[in-house]
Order: structure tokens, then sequence, then C-alpha cells
């Protein structure tokens, strides 16, 4: 007989939610979060109120977050002390029973009260420059949600995502997955998707966890105070790249050719990657 886990602990007591947003995040996304969730923890003096997860969903280590004692394979549930009602999960995508897993989430947060709005928040490779600012791109789980979204945040240029030519991508599969549960509980969620340049591989893209952040304090009526921390670490990431690509003819080509508007194909993308990682791994004086 299959053992069954409990899902949820209770580590304090429950936010109340009246039309309140939720944001979800998650700490084993490729690109990495880790920037963010730091930036958000600190903005929002978060408190933990549902520790989330059993070893069915993930039987692996999880987030490295210490708030209330919680373990390293933990994800949990936080509401926002500045702004109470507004939640946050920072948490591990589910390896196995994804269904329950997003079920379990969407109880937890409809056990807080009235949620207006769940976004999901990730970056994902992208054909852009690393010289220019970071997109946001938006997926709606249904028309309705969207002339919400549109009527709400006027201010918010929502392009839609749309797969590139010759780029083997998509918007997170768990993301699309929880914005399809939720459209059947009649909640909106909109998958937000920051785009990252393809050949950022030093390390996780600051400069698109710092507009993540941005488009975060907008869709929780926050007000974004610039990270001098963050934007100088995403500074000296830029100026990192501009040295490695200075070094090779053809990094430099390729960067330009993107910067112009123009596609490359799947190999061009690879030899770039290939390129940037040799250049890295050459001993310098």
């Amino acid at each position: 007989m299959k053992r069954r886990y409990k899902i949820r602990k209770q580590v304090d007591s429950f936010p109340v939610a009246e039309n309140s947003p939720a944001i979800i995040l998650w700490q084993d996304d490729p690109n990495g979060t880790k920037v963010l969730m730091k930036m958000i923890d600190e903005s929002e003096d978060l408190r933990p109120f549902i520790v989330f997860g059993s070893p069915e969903f993930r039987p692996t280590e999880g987030i490295d977050l210490n708030p209330g004692g919680l373990k390293r394979n933990d994800s949990v549930f936080l509401e926002s002390g500045k702004r109470p009602g507004n939640i946050f999960f920072f948490g591990n995508k589910p390896e196995f029973c994804q269904s329950e897993y997003i079920d379990g989430m969407l109880n937890i947060l409809q056990d807080c009260g009235t949620i207006s709005c769940i976004y999901t928040i990730s970056c994902i490779p992208a054909q852009t420059s690393h010289r220019h600012p970071r997109k946001s791109l938006f997926i709606f789980n249904s028309e309705q949600c969207r002339q919400r979204f549109n009527e709400k945040f006027k201010n918010i240029k929502n392009k839609e995502f749309s797969t590139m030519p010759g780029m083997p991508q998509e918007a997170p599969s768990i993301n699309l997955y929880l914005a399809w549960k939720a459209a059947q509980r009649g909640i909106d969620c909109v998958n937000v998707i920051i785009e990252s340049p393809f050949y950022s591989v030093i390390s996780e893209d600051v400069a698109a966890e710092t507009e993540a952040m941005r488009i975060i304090k907008k869709l929780t009526s926050g007000r974004y105070r610039k990270d001098e921390k963050a934007d100088l670490i995403a500074q000296h990431q830029k100026e990192a790249l501009d040295l490695i690509i200075k070094r090779s003819e053809d990094l430099t080509d390729y960067v330009e050719k993107i910067e112009s508007g123009e596609m490359l194909s799947f190999e061009e993308m690879q030899l770039i990657i290939s390129e940037i990682k040799r250049i890295i791994g050459e001993p310098h004086d």
C-alpha cells in the first residue's frame, strides 16, 4: 500500500486575503531566482505560514531558506509584512504527482481568502542581447483574465509570449499547468516570463531578476526601489560578457546580428555558447 504524506504543515496563522495577489517562484528554475527571492524577502518582510510538500513530490534537496526553522527540502507559503494579504510561494517543482501538488497549492491559496490573480514569475533564454533591457512576456489563462489585467495595469506593456523560430524553448510547463488548473476554479493566472540572453552562461542573469522584481512591485501595488547591490552585480555581468565577446570575432559578429534583429540558427546559438565556455576556461594572466 502506498504511503501517504501530509503535504502541508501550518507554522503560523493564515493571512486574510481580500482580492490579493499571489506570486509563485520556483527555486529550481534553470535561469535562477535566488537573487530575486532575496530581494523580495528583504523588501516585503516575509512571514512563513505554511510549509508545503512531501517526499512523494520531490525526493531531493530543495530550497535554501531558513525562516522559522524551515528545512532545506521545504517549500513555503509566505505573507508580506508590508502588504498583509499579499502571498508569496517559494518552492521546488514536483518531480511526481504534479496534479496533486498544484491542487494542494490552490487549496492553500483559497483557504487564505479571495485571490485576485496568481502570477508565476520565471526567466527564459531568448535571442536578446546582454546590452539590451530585459523584456517581459505574458500568458493569460483566459480572455477575461487578459481584459482584467489590461484594465488594471494600463502602464504595463504585455507582449504575448511566442516561441522563437529555431530556438527550442517553451514556457515552464508547471506554470502552464498551474494556470490551467486555476482557470478550472475560476481564478485568474498570468505567467510572467522575463527574457534573458541565452548565452548568459557565467551565472544567473541578475538584470532579468531585477526586471522581474520591478514587475512584481507593480503587480502587488508596491513601490519599486532599485537594489543598488543587484544593479552593481548586473553591471559587472554585462562588463564581463563584453570582455568575453571582444576576445572573439565570431562572438562579436553573432551578438551584432542579434542586436540588429536577425534570428540565429540553433547551430549558431550552440557555437556562441561553446565559444563563451571555451574563453571562460582559458588561463588568464
